[in-house]
Order: structure tokens, then sequence, then C-alpha cells
């Protein structure tokens, strides 16, 4: 807006928390593990209504203007004006002069502000002026409080180096992030990663670290300091965590992931945040748009403002790229599978969340994208230049000086809206811009919740569940490790139940279906949250086959010991009809000896072509097991039960394994079999896929029981299934 710049951020208010809570180490709860960020998460329940906001306000020349008062200024949420509580002018000051009026250890902390470079996949010319535009920004007159880090973003988030004063080291780290391969700054990033680790184990929590640098009247710089690098571990590792979390849960590559996981670790840190993220543009998808309000919302929920910088320098061509964009690489949404339905000829297919094809509309501007994610978040974008070092010192500027404001909004729930916000100043010759406002969800484990997702969340917590259509889903556990036990989780709806209407283009068709799971410990916290949205576009000639298929989804998790519920729900976005169900998951400590996975009745094999993925434990060597989750059998001539289950032989036992199956039927058995085991392969384990006879077994419920044994040791696994009449 002619050049001027008002940043307000938005979040709530962690600085009134105190410090023990606000920076308590993520502890294990009750029957299980939580993800790295759960238990900061979880203290979000009990945060102060009051709202946190700092601003920058420009004159006509760009400058910062500096003596506005209360009076002066307007701040808006939902149209209605909101009652400023507390205003200050806030300016960097030495780090000596940090010191906390009231004693409160939050205040060394709210005076830090970070700065975050992060360089998404660029090529020759774009790293060549991203490297200049970074080192421009590192020689602009940055504050002794003011930490930079650099990150670089290649489908997931990594560290070149974490937040450190020292410009010789941030000059070495920008010209290893726009000159070093991704397979170099990976390798990076994990020698980072092992250094974080054993930098933050110098405190089990900040508290300590904070509590031991305020011990004397008089507190040595040197402790502040230790404790203030102990957070920075933190922060790094939880932003860095929250990549892989963001990648397991949704299987899906996309530059938000990288974004919006640094903002999540950043955001327990009350100051100012910054990004500066240099790009070549920002493709949407359809499919992406969810996660791009998601990511705009919680950079203004979390103190963070980015600052999108196009590398591509001047650009002379047709800034909008195509209208179509092939998937894959950064822009690329979440994928999923579309199988025949049962008794079906064909093959499973790849479908794309957002269409029905590979090639996706995107939105036709990428810069237009890069300045609407920075204009909403409070900063700006440099684009179609190559002279950056203005664009640089007026992000430097905004990190240094700015105004600090409180304000209280009315009561509320978590609604799940997105709350509009807006900013009046009433002097001539300064212009606001302000961000655009932010969504109202509860906080949750797996990362922020997506605008998909709140229906789904409303609907575990209805009474009854609703039940408007069949769905199902299994967890299937498998190897058992030092941290837990192996899990896959698949989940499947028919196409058939959801509704069709017209599409946007003549004779094509649109369905939107959105499938979501929830992992609970014993104390009801969630520790695993897996979703998947499918805004489908269908061509007319495919729509009947759409109708005969399912729409499937896996996700692979890991459990420690302990009692858990599954909750998963189907929804169709356009009825609003949805399924809701609930199992319980015990799992068991390891025993010594052999060891056996669950039984999956098989449905059918598909190949996987292009796919080296082995480690995949539903499969057999380049055939993916489809499983049949109802296990229901039609009765047929020679017929048996398809099987698949995985043994895990003992080292500490002598022998060969061996297995047997019984079949139960109100409790009694009526059949048993012995089942021959193939050698181990090539990782120790033994994997059976078979079909058992059940040619003289009548329609009805069945319980299989498999009972393997070695030597002294023995592991039994029970399952179900149904013959049909």
């Amino acid at each position: 807006m002619s050049g001027f710049q008002e940043r307000i951020i938005i979040s709530v208010l962690a600085s009134l928390l105190a410090l023990g809570s606000l920076f308590a180490a993520a502890q294990e709860a009750p029957g299980g593990a939580k993800p790295a960020g759960a238990e900061r998460e979880a203290t979000l329940h009990s945060v102060s209504e009051e709202v946190y906001l700092d601003i920058v306000a420009r004159d006509r020349r760009g400058k910062t203007v500096r003596d506005l008062t209360p009076e002066q200024l307007e701040v808006y949420e939902d149209g209605a004006r909101q009652k400023i509580l507390s205003f200050r002018f806030v300016q960097e000051q030495p780090a000596t002069e940090v010191k906390p009026k009231t004693g409160n250890e939050s205040d060394i902390l709210r005076e830090i502000t970070l700065v975050s470079l992060v360089f998404e996949r660029l090529g020759p010319e774009g790293r060549a002026n991203a490297r200049e535009a970074a080192l421009t920004f590192l020689r602009t007159e940055l504050g002794p409080n003011v930490y930079v880090a650099v990150f670089s973003s290649d489908q997931k988030l990594y560290v070149v180096q974490p937040f450190t004063r020292d410009r010789d080291k941030l000059t070495r780290a920008v010209n290893q992030a726009t000159e070093a391969s991704s397979t170099q700054i990976a390798s990076q990033s994990r020698t980072v990663a092992r250094e974080l680790e054993a930098a933050e184990g110098t405190y089990h929590t900040y508290s300590q670290a904070l509590a031991l640098s305020l011990s004397n009247m008089n507190p040595a710089a040197t402790r502040i300091a230790l404790a203030v690098q102990t957070l920075f571990a933190r922060i790094t590792m939880d932003s860095l965590g929250f990549s892989e979390q963001l990648n397991r849960t949704y299987e899906g590559r996309s530059s938000l992931y990288s974004l919006i996981s640094l903002i999540q670790g950043e955001r327990q840190l009350p100051g100012r945040k910054t990004i500066v993220y240099f790009c070549e543009g920002l493709h949407l998808t359809p499919a992406l748009m969810d996660l791009f309000r998601s990511t705009v919302s919680e950079a203004n929920r979390s103190n963070v403002s980015i600052y999108a910088v196009d590398a591509r320098g001047l650009v002379t061509t047709e800034v909008s790229g195509a209208a179509h964009v092939v998937m894959g690489g950064a822009e690329s949404a979440t994928q999923g599978e579309l199988w025949p339905s049962r008794g079906e000829a064909g093959s499973a297919r790849i479908v794309t969340a957002g269409e029905m094809e590979f090639e996706v509309r995107a939105r036709s501007n990428v810069q237009d994208t890069l300045d609407e994610l920075s204009r909403s978040t409070g900063g700006f974008l440099t684009a179609n230049t190559n002279e950056f070092a203005a664009a640089m010192r007026r992000i430097g500027g905004d990190v240094l000086s700015y105004y600090a404001v409180t304000y209280r909004p009315p009561p509320r729930a978590y609604d799940g809206k997105f709350h509009r916000l807006s900013a009046k100043v009433l002097r001539p010759g300064v212009t606001l811009q302000t961000r655009s406002g932010y969504f109202a969800f509860p906080p949750i484990a797996g990362g922020p919740v997506l605008p998909y997702e709140a229906p789904m969340l409303a609907a575990f917590s209805q009474r009854p569940l609703p039940d408007d259509f069949p769905c199902q889903a299994a967890a299937f556990h498998f190897a058992v490790t030092k941290d837990g036990v192996d899990y896959q989780l698949v989940m499947e709806a028919p196409a058939s139940d959801f509704a069709a209407t017209p599409g946007r283009n003549a004779g094509d068709w649109q369905a939107h279906i959105s499938l979501m799971a929830l992992v609970r410990s014993g104390d009801g916290n969630v520790v695993e949250r897996f979703s998947q949205d499918f805004p489908l576009e269908i061509p007319a000639d495919r729509l009947e086959p759409f109708r005969r298929s399912s729409i499937v989804f896996r996700r692979n998790f890991r459990l420690h010991w302990g009692m858990y519920v599954l909750e998963f729900a189907a929804l169709d976005q356009m009825t609003k009809k949805a399924s809701v169900h609930r199992s319980v998951l015990v799992v068991a400590p390891p025993q010594d000896g052999i060891a056996l996975s669950s039984l999956a009745v098989i449905e059918r094999l598909e190949p996987v072509d292009g796919d080296d993925n082995f480690e995949e434990p539903l499969r057999i060597g380049h055939d993916r097991i489809i499983p049949n989750l109802a296990a229901t059998l039609r009765p047929k001539p020679a017929s048996g039960l398809p099987l698949y289950f995985v043994v895990y032989p003992s080292r500490a036992e002598p022998g060969k394994p061996q297995a047997e199956l019984q079949f139960l039927r109100g409790g009694r058995v009526i059949a048993e079999s012995p089942v021959e085991l193939s050698g181990p392969d090539s990782s120790g384990k033994i994997t059976f896929a078979g079909t058992v006879p059940t040619g003289k077994l009548q329609p009805g419920r069945y319980e299989i029981h498999a009972l393997v044994r070695q030597g002294s040791s023995a592991a039994e696994e029970f399952g179900f299934f149904s013959i049909q009449p």
C-alpha cells in the first residue's frame, strides 16, 4: 500500500504463561509417548484471553514512525473495535540491558528477535540472487538481540546454521545453502541436529536454565546466553520434528510444510519472529488452499511475519507460470489410492487430492501467491528486481523497531472460523498494513488444524457418534523396536456413499471426501493424527467407475507400550454427512522369543511400479497387499482364506519356527491346519502369504487363531472373518 508498512502480529499471549509451563519438556504420557511439541501445544488451553500484537508504522518516506500514541491507533477484529490494554514502542537494545523489570523470566525472552533465512529449491540464477540478497541482509544493522538462522527447504526442512549472532558463521551458511547440493545440505542438517541434541541435554527444561541464570541478584550474561542457546536448540529441533511429522501425517510434499514447521517450532518464543523466504514463485493447487490459509493463520497466531523474495530477479517473461503444472516437487498435494470395488477388475489408481489427474490447475500467478502470503502475515514481497539492498534494509528496519500492543477479544470457544483483523491509524501520512486474520482452531498434536479437518474433529465429539455411511479402518501391527511397535493404518470409504455434483466444466462432476484418524493415549490425549482431503474433479466418462471404487489411504506410525483408542472419521464435505468409529489398541510390552504380526485377510495383490519401498509392511516383493478390511469371503468352489502375516524369529531360540492355524466358531475349534513357513529373508523375518482351505466351512462368522513356536517361546494372534451365504 503505497510502499508503507504496518505490521500487526497476533498470537495467544504465551508470554503470560509461567515459564516452567511454557517451556516444559514434552514428557511421556501414560500409555504412550507424545510427538515433539504436543505438550507445549496442550498448555495453550490455559493461556490468557489477552492477545499480543506488535506493529511497525512508517511515514510517506518509508521512515519508521516512533511517536504514535494509543489514541492514534484503532484495532479491529471481525469489524469490532477492540479496547487496547497496553501500548509501548520497543526498540532494539543491547543484551546487557535486557533485564526483567519485575523479575519475570519471560521478559528476557520477549526481547529476543528471531530471523530465519529459508532457501527453497532454486535454479542457478535464483541461487545467485538469493545469496546476494541474504548477504546484504546480514550486512544491515542488526541489534544484539537479533538471532539469525539459515534453513533449506527441499520437500522437508533442513537446518544449515542454528540461531546465532555470528555473522561469519551465517555468511558461510548462506553460501552453503546456495551452493551445496541437496545431498550435502541434508548431511549437514543431520550433523547440526546431532549437535543440537547434545546441547539441549545440558538442561532438562528451560526453566531450570533460566532459574540458574537468575539465581544471583545480577545474573551473568553468559548464563543468560546459555539459557537462550538451550531454547534455540529446542526451537530448531522442534521445527525439524514438525517437518517430519507433517510429511508423515499428510504424506504429501509442499513448500508450505517447511514454512509451517518453522512457524510451529518458533511459536514457543513470545518475541517477534521473521522468515525471509527465498524462492521462485509458489504454485497452489486446489488441495493446497486449506494448507495455505492455515499457514497464514498459524503465522499470525505465532508472531511470525513472512517476507517472500522471488529469487528469479527481474522477470521479463510471463510471471504467472503455466495454467497447468505437473504434480511434483514443492507444489504437490497429498495423494491417495482409488481402488476398484470388490469383484471389479482393474488396478488401483493413484489419485491426487485436488483432481483426478496428475496434471492440476494451479493459481495462475505464482507471484500473486507469494504476495498474498507476505501481506497476510505482515510482511511484503520483493519481486521483479535485481536490486535487493533497499528491500533487505527495509526488512531489517521492520525487525528492529515496533509497537507492542495488547487487547482482549470477546470470550469465545474454538469455533473454527476465520477471524479477520484490521487496523486504522488516526494520523495523516501514516499508512497501515495489517495481517489478514487467523482461524480459531484448538491446539492438537500433529501440527496445525486444517480447515477441512474441523468438521471431523467436531464429529468425534458428537453423541451419539454419526454413522451416515459405512467406512472401515484397521491398524495392523508389525515389528517391535526399542521405541515401540510399528503399525500401518489402512482406511477405506466406498465412493458410492459420497455425493457427486456437477463440476465447473460442462459434463464434469465433483466430489469432496475427507478422511481422518486419531490415536489417543489412555489419558485421552491425541498422540497421532492423520488426515487426507480429496476435492476431486471427475470427467463425465469416469463417473461410474468412480462410484464403483473406494477411497483409501495408509499411514505408518509407531506406538509405545500401553492402551490406546483409535478413532477414524469419513466426511462428505458436500452434504456434511459423516461416519465415526472407535476401536481399542493394546500395545503390549515386548516378550522374549518369537513374535507375530497382525493377521490380514488379503483382498488381492496390486503391482507397484517404480516404488522400491520394500520396508512397507503390507507388501510382498513388487506387489502391495490390498487388505479386505471387512474380512468377508464369498463362497466359491475350492475357495479358501487368503491370509498374510509376518513371523519374527528369535535369535536366542534354537530351531526353525513352526506355525499352525485354528478356526473357531462360537468359541469351539472346528478346524485346524499346520502352516509351512519359508526361510527368513535378509532382514530376518518370515513372511507368509497364502490361501488356507475353507471349502468345508459353512457360511457365518469365524475366529482365526494363529500360533507360532520356536524353541521354548511362542506367540499367538487372533482375527475374524465371515463367509457370506
